[in-house]
């Protein structure tokens, strides 16, 4: 199973909301301090915590709040994965209309 955002996230991202659904979802399980509601909207809230994970988790990395396809913070992100029951993909996150 495969994980994957289709664009980046975050500060000056392309913020597509199934990417920014997923990245949330994972910043939540990553840390559950962050509360962030899971809505697809990449607000202050949601690039704090992705700065704040950038500085935690990636210590030699220069935090800019941005999450990009394949790089180094979405690989580490994607280790907090943990599946829901039935889940086979990040489609099955959800968006708040």
């Amino acid at each position: 199973m495969s994980i994957s955002i289709s664009a980046s996230v975050g500060l000056g991202g392309h913020n597509k909301p199934t990417d920014v659904a997923l990245v949330q979802q994972l910043l939540n399980n990553a840390n559950k301090n962050y509360a962030i509601t899971v809505d697809g909207l990449a607000g202050k809230l949601t690039r704090d915590a992705i700065k704040a994970f950038q500085k935690d988790k990636l210590k030699s990395f220069k935090p800019d709040s941005l999450i990009n396809p394949h790089a180094k913070t979405f690989k580490k992100l994607i280790t907090y994965y943990k599946a829901s029951p039935g889940q086979t993909n990040h489609s099955t996150f959800g968006v708040r209309a």
